[in-house]
């Protein structure tokens, strides 16, 4: 912090002493992990608004790159190929940019979705094997790539969606059973690991997303409810978790995905509507809880899955355009708001999912 590299980012008394004014509850994460660097396991179990606030706080200290390596590869896991749902996964690189064949999974999964369980191992939930919609998950060890049963869920779920709320739980929110689309959730425990109710929705959603807009709130994002492609979303509020209505979308999009662009926005990509597939996207201000369109995208793309490559960058990856499944990707430049051609996977995936890894 001393070393002069970061001089700019220090504020100064007259007479020269450096004057520290930050938020104490957001650094003690920090100074955990300077008494004990096993501590950082914490902070990748934390909500992703949580994390950015505890990645501003480390850039202020000079220690973001300690407590916040770039991740280098991704897991793609899961789809449709057109012909079959997959049992197959690919690795991406992110420094290289480059695909390679990852791990089997246990059960072929379309539909299906992923969120990282601790730094050492991704979940992977639900889904559609080809003959049935599941009710059981699998965990991939980051470290073996290595595939094991995960616990059951109360309920079959294909097109649901995931998102890790805090340190200790994930809510699956959402999807279809072989009867109904389902405005029901599941909270997973990770200490106990074991699913129990959540929160019911207002309205049924099949292929709904979902992320943490901040530490206290989770945002769902559309879905199909049995009827309509609906434009809607709701709102969790983490301290009562009970759901409200949230801001409407200018499109109704199921097989749509979204990712936090920055502290301030939230980005969501393709999806279907009444109409046809969808090659645009919507920004979310959170400060304002107001839609306004985004860049479009080369191609449309319903049941495709997003990654954050980096700062400056995000990935949408696979889906179908109305006509194929799609084995292409597409990189989100944040600064220009524009996207590029991606690598292709070699594999065509449509209902895929994505998660980062660190190692």
């Amino acid at each position: 912090m001393f070393s002069g590299r970061h001089d700019r980012l220090l504020a100064t008394t007259k007479d020269g002493r450096v004057f520290i004014d930050r938020d104490g509850e957001v650094f003690s994460h920090i100074l955990n992990f300077l008494r004990d660097k096993a501590a950082r396991s914490q902070i990748d179990l934390l909500g992703a608004p949580e994390q950015e606030a505890i990645r501003r706080e480390a850039h202020y200290y000079g220690l973001e790159d300690a407590l916040f390596p770039a991740p280098r590869r991704a897991l793609v896991l899961g789809g449709f190929d057109g012909t079959a749902e997959l049992d197959t996964t690919k690795i991406l690189d992110l420094p290289s940019m480059s695909f390679a064949a990852g791990p089997r999974l246990g059960s072929r999964r379309g539909m299906c979705s992923a969120a990282p369980l601790d730094p050492q191992s991704v979940l992977v939930v639900g889904g559609y094997d080809g003959t049935r919609n599941l009710d059981n998950t699998e965990i991939i060890s980051v470290s073996t790539m290595s595939s094991s049963p995960g616990p059951s869920l109360g309920r079959r779920r294909a097109g649901c969606a995931v998102a890790v709320l805090d340190a200790g739980r994930l809510l699956v929110v959402g999807g279809f059973d072989g009867s109904a689309r389902l405005s029901t959730t599941e909270v997973l425990d990770t200490a106990s690991m074991k699913f129990t109710s959540g929160p019911t929705m207002e309205s049924r959603r099949l292929g709904c997303a979902a992320a943490m807009l901040d530490t206290r709130r989770l945002l769902v994002i559309g879905g199909h409810d049995g009827s309509r492609f609906v434009d809607s979303t709701e709102i969790l509020d983490l301290s009562t978790m009970a759901f409200a209505p949230g801001p409407r979308m200018r499109a109704g999009r199921s097989g749509c995905a979204a990712k936090m662009l920055d502290e301030g926005r939230l980005l969501v990509v393709g999806g279907r509507d009444d109409a046809s597939w969808l090659d645009t996207t919507e920004v979310l201000d959170v400060e304002a809880m107001a839609f306004a369109p985004g860049p479009r995208m080369g191609t449309r793309r319903r049941g495709c899955c997003v990654l954050t490559i980096d700062e400056g960058r995000l990935l949408v990856i696979g889906g179908h355009d109305g006509v194929n499944c799609l084995d292409t990707t597409e990189v989100l430049d944040v600064p220009t708001m524009r996207f590029e051609t991606g690598p292709r996977m070699g594999t065509l995936r449509d209902g895929c999912a994505v998660v980062a890894v660190s190692c």
